[in-house]
C-alpha cells in the first residue's frame, strides 16, 4: 500500500515536525543553564546542587528508558509514542515552575528526562522508514539541527523572560511548546511500514551483539569523554559569564546563546563537509576530524576560562563552539558503518546510553569542583572547574583514535 509518505512533501513534513519535538525539549534544558544562578538563590544550594541538576537529574530517566522506549517504537505507532512523550516532558516543565523545594525540583527534572527518553529513537526511526536510503543523511543532517535551534532558543528565551518575569514564569513559558508540537505529530505523522514482530522481540539479542562490536566500545568511550566535557562547559559557561563578568541575564541569553548555538550548528556542517572525501576512500577521515575537534574544543575551553573579559571570552566561544560541534557528525556515521542496517535503530539507542551516562556527569564534576574552589577570587574557581573537567576531552581523542584504527581495516 502506498502512503502520502513517498511523497516529498510529506517528507518535507515529517522531518520539520520533528525539528519542532526535538528542539522543543532542547529549549528547556539550555533555559535552566541561564537560569542556575536564579535557581540556587531561590533554593539556597550551590554549584554541586545545581550540576547534578542539570546533569544526573536529567539523565537518569533520559538515557534508562531510552532503551524501552527503543523497543516500544520497533512494536506501536512511533509519532504517538513521541507525542506521549512531548506532553510528558512539556508538563513536567511547567510542574519545575512550581517546585516548593529542591527536591521537587529534581523530581521534575527525572519527568523531564524522563518524557525527552521517547524523542530520539522514535524519531530516528521514523526518518529511517520515511526516507529512502540515499536521501536519509541529509534528513538526519537536517534533524540534528534541532540541538543547536534549541541552546539559540533556550538561551536567548530563557535569559529575555527570566530578566522580565523571573525563573518560574520562564518554565511556565517553555513547557507550552511541546504542548503545542504534540498533536501535530499525533495527526500529521502516518505510520510507515512496519517490520515484523519477530525482529521487534530481539531488542536485547541485538544490544549485545552491537555493544561486542569490535570498535563500538572506543567509540563510546570517545563520545563520552567528549560530551563530559562539552556539557560541562556549556551548561556552565552562563553562570561564569554572569558570576566572573557581571553580564546581565538577558544580554547572556543574547549574545551566549547565538554565538554558542551557530558556532556549533557551522561546526557540524563542516565536520559533514570534511568528512566526506574520507567516507568515499572508506571511514578514515571522518574519525580523525572527531579527534581533532575535541582537542581543539579543550583549548578553546582553556582560552574562554582564561579570559580577563566578556569580549574575550564570548571572542573565543565562537571557535570553541565550531570545534565542539564538529566531533558528533563523523561519530554519527562511523556508528553506522559498524552495525548491520537493520540493528541502526537499536545501536543509536545503546550509544546514547553509554555515551551520556557519563556524559551528564560534566556538569555535576564541574559544580562539585567549583564549590571546592570557592576560596578562588573573583568567582574564578567556577572557571577552573570547568578547565579541569575539559580535560576529558584528551581520554576522547584517546577512544576516537582507537576507533580510526579499527574502522582503517573496513576501507582495506
Amino acid at each position: 500500500m502506498q502512503l502520502t509518505e513517498h511523497t516529498k512533501a510529506y517528507r518535507a513534513r515529517v522531518v520539520v515536525l520533528l525539528m519542532l519535538a526535538y528542539t522543543s525539549g532542547y529549549i528547556d534544558r539550555y533555559a535552566l543553564t541561564i537560569l542556575m544562578p536564579d535557581v540556587a538563590r531561590t533554593f539556597s544550594v550551590g554549584d554541586s546542587v545545581m550540576g547534578f541538576l542539570v546533569g544526573p537529574a536529567f539523565a537518569l530517566f533520559f538515557t534508562l528508558a531510552g532503551l524501552p522506549v527503543a523497543r516500544l517504537a520497533d512494536r506501536y505507532p512511533r509519532a504517538r509514542i513521541l507525542a506521549i512523550g512531548c506532553v510528558v516532558w512539556s508538563a513536567f516543565t511547567l510542574l519545575s515552575g512550581c517546585a516548593r523545594t529542591v527536591t521537587e525540583f529534581a523530581l521534575a527534572r527525572l519527568g523531564v528526562g524522563l518524557g525527552e527518553a521517547a524523542c530520539l529513537a522514535p524519531s530516528y526511526s521514523l526518518i529511517a522508514d520515511t526516507f529512502p536510503r540515499g536521501r536519509r543523511s541529509l534528513a538526519v543532517g537536517f534533524f540534528n539541527q534541532s540541538v543547536y535551534l534549541g541552546q539559540i532558543a533556550g538561551l536567548w528565551w530563557g535569559g529575555a523572560l527570566a530578566a522580565v518575569g523571573g525563573w518560574r514564569m520562564t518554565y511556565f513559558a517553555i513547557g507550552v511548546p511541546g504542548l503545542i508540537v504534540a498533536p501535530l505529530v499525533w495527526w500529521l505523522i502516518r505510520e510507515p511500514q512496519k517490520r515484523g514482530q519477530d525482529q521487534a522481540d530481539a531488542f536485547w539479542p541485538v544490544a549485545q551483539r552491537i555493544v561486542r562490536t569490535q570498535g563500538f566500545s572506543a567509540l563510546v568511550v570517545g563520545a563520552a569523554a567528549a560530551t563530559f566535557a562539552g556539557m560541562g562547559f556549556a551548561y556552565f559557561m552562563p553562570t561564569l559569564l554572569r558570576r566572573v563578568h557581571g553580564m546581565a541575564q538577558a544580554e547572556v541569553g543574547q549574545r551566549f546563546g547565538l554565538l554558542w548555538g551557530l558556532s556549533s550548528m557551522g561546526g557540524a556542517l563542516l565536520a559533514g563537509l570534511l568528512a566526506q572525501p574520507g567516507q568515499r576512500r572508506g571511514a578514515v577521515a571522518p574519525m580523525r576530524v572527531s579527534s581533532v575537534s575535541v582537542v581543539l574544543t579543550m583549548l578553546g575551553i582553556f582560552a574562554v576560562c582564561a579570559a580577563p573579559d566578556a569580549g574575550s571570552a564570548l571572542l573565543w566561544v565562537v571557535p570553541t563552539g565550531l570545534a565542539n560541534g564538529a566531533w558528533l557528525v563523523p561519530v554519527q556515521a562511523a556508528l553506522q558503518d559498524m552495525v548491520a542496517e537493520t540493528e541502526r535503530a537499536t545501536a543509536v539507542a545503546v550509544f546514547a546510553c553509554l555515551s551520556l551516562v557519563v556524559g551528564f556527569l560534566g556538569p555535576w564534576c564541574v559544580g562539585a569542583l567549583s564549590d571546592a574552589f570557592g576560596w578562588v577570587a573573583g568567582g574564578r574557581g567556577l572557571a577552573l572547574a570547568m578547565a579541569m573537567v575539559a580535560l576529558a576531552s584528551l581520554v576522547s581523542a584517546a577512544g576516537f583514535h582507537r576507533a580510526h584504527r579499527w574502522l582503517r581495516t573496513l576501507s582495506v
